[in-house]
């Protein structure tokens, strides 16, 4: 009866393990923003604010990577003036923001949407109006930049636990145009961002229902062997 005893033990033990799902490698991304398309209208730099994403929650499995994106626009308008009263001017302007998401670990995900542009004018008209003839203003313009950071296996245990992480978001104005000198500039523009969080992971593996049903039958049998035992 011992012997028929362990044999069960073990068939149903093998049954349940054979039964089982093995780990399976799955993905999960969180999202936020400021100031970009849906998370309200761009917003003139320079700003500071603190984004929340959740951290990656243990009880789905094994945490085995963190891919951080960081995808940043620009709106906004250049003016430049030649105001060298004898001669031409080729001025290169640029359009471009910095806007900087600082995550734990100190990592420094940084996207820098720049618009450039290459202007030549005529010498000055004798008003710095960003127009006339010694002068333009290019509106509406747009640029988008996408940066990705792929985090050290060591630095996953600080995106992992309850409750969500607090993500300090910048944005810093870095317009600028270059011409020699006698020339005149004037920028305006609004800036935004989009930041997410993809965790990688192996999840915990799942028994199949027929595992527990085989888990269930063994059981059973195994009790009722040993009543059978207690009897004889």
């Amino acid at each position: 009866m011992k012997k028929s005893f362990i044999v069960l033990l073990f068939a149903v033990t093998v049954a349940f393990l054979f039964g089982t799902r093995t780990a399976e490698a799955i993905s999960i991304t969180y999202t936020t923003g400021y100031g970009s398309d849906p998370y309200g209208p761009l917003v003139q730099p320079d700003w500071n604010i603190i984004l929340q994403l959740p951290k990656f929650d243990s009880a789905l499995g094994t945490l085995t990577g963190v891919t951080i994106t960081n995808s940043g626009e620009i709106l906004g308008s250049i003016g430049v003036e030649n105001k060298n009263v004898t001669s031409t001017r080729s001025i290169t302007a640029e359009l471009t923001a910095l806007l900087e998401a600082t995550l734990p670990g100190g990592y420094l995900v940084t996207s820098n949407p720049t618009n450039t542009q290459d202007i030549t004018l005529p010498k000055f008209d004798g008003v710095v109006d960003y127009a006339g003839t010694s002068g333009t203003t290019l509106s509406n313009l747009t640029a988008f930049d996408t940066v990705i950071t792929f985090v050290n296996a060591a630095d996953l245990a600080l995106f992992t636990g309850g409750g969500l992480l607090d993500v300090p978001v910048a944005a810093t104005d870095a317009s600028y145009a270059t011409g020699g000198g006698n020339t005149a500039s004037n920028f305006s523009n609004a800036a935004g961002l989009i930041l997410s969080i993809q965790y990688d992971y192996d999840a915990a593996p799942v028994p199949e229902p027929s595992s527990f049903i085989l888990l269930g039958a063994g059981l059973v049998g195994v009790a009722v062997l040993r009543r059978k035992k207690r009897q004889g």
